[in-house]
């Protein structure tokens, strides 16, 4: 994907999708629905349909699934997703769920 095409791709996701990414790129592991809403809820992020943000993500092909282990997020949109939780200043609540949950 052309970096032109990524950042407005990522730019145009619901907010909600944008915190699923920005998750997974920190994380960078393979996440399943479940361990991504127990880290959503650590961080005491509103509850959403996780299982829907991660389809878009994944129509989008900013994610991908790796096969009995969960989602991840692709190579190419793991920046874009962390200037996200930058910008919207909620990479330290990530950051604290994440120690919380692991």
């Amino acid at each position: 994907m052309r970096t032109p095409d990524l950042h407005e791709t990522f730019d145009g996701c619901k907010a909600e999708d944008k915190l699923v990414a920005a998750l997974l790129a920190l994380v960078g592991e393979p996440m399943g629905a479940t361990r991504i809403e127990e880290h959503l809820a650590a961080a005491g992020l509103p509850g959403f349909d996780v299982v829907s943000s991660l389809a878009r993500l994944r129509g989008l092909e900013l994610t991908s699934m790796a096969t009995g282990r969960g989602t991840v997020i692709a190579p190419h949109a793991a920046w874009p997703a962390i200037k996200y939780a930058v910008d919207s200043r909620i990479l330290p609540l990530l950051r604290r769920a994440y120690q919380e949950c692991t």
